[in-house]
């Protein structure tokens, strides 16, 4: 995702303790800004921007928290970027109900779910694609392999 297809995402400054996890590795951080498409948190450990990490925003203590899996896009000092790779329907609801209480027009949030919705099931399409594809072309090799006879009709 390019910087300013980013930068379409409402931010909210938020105050809110995140549990972060990557690997073998457990943090406790906090969050300094939320959007539908990521978070920028503030965490005394070194995170591995190599590693998608999977954190829990805790919102406060009645609330459950928010669970999402995402990668570091940029880090600064302290600070990382994250932007969600998965993140379940309820814990988007919640964000959305989040940002939308701290945001003066709830339309374009809205308008933004729809999008990042559309983004996903279409990034979704497209794997799903590619692994067909790439299953098909290993079909070929190996038919080509044994010296398959539908290998000459295909080719």
């Amino acid at each position: 995702m390019s910087e300013q297809e980013r930068r379409n995402f409402s931010r909210i400054e938020y105050n809110a303790k995140v549990l972060i996890e990557q690997g073998e590795h457990k943090s406790v951080g906090s969050v300094i800004e939320l959007s539908l498409n990521g978070v920028l948190i503030d965490s005394k450990s070194k995170l591995d921007r190599n590693q998608p990490v999977d954190i829990q925003i805790i919102i406060d203590e009645f609330s459950p928290a928010i669970h999402l899996k995402a990668e570091i896009v940029h880090h600064q000092e302290q600070q990382y970027g994250l932007r969600t790779l998965e993140i379940d329907i309820d814990s988007m609801l919640q964000l959305r109900a989040i940002i939308s209480m701290h945001n003066d027009n709830p339309d374009e949030i809205h308008r933004e779910s729809d999008a990042l919705w559309k983004t996903k099931v279409e990034e979704k399409e497209l794997e799903e694609e590619k692994t067909h594809i790439k299953a098909l072309n290993e079909e070929l090799e190996k038919a080509k392999a044994e010296n398959s006879p539908c290998v000459e009709i295909i080719n």
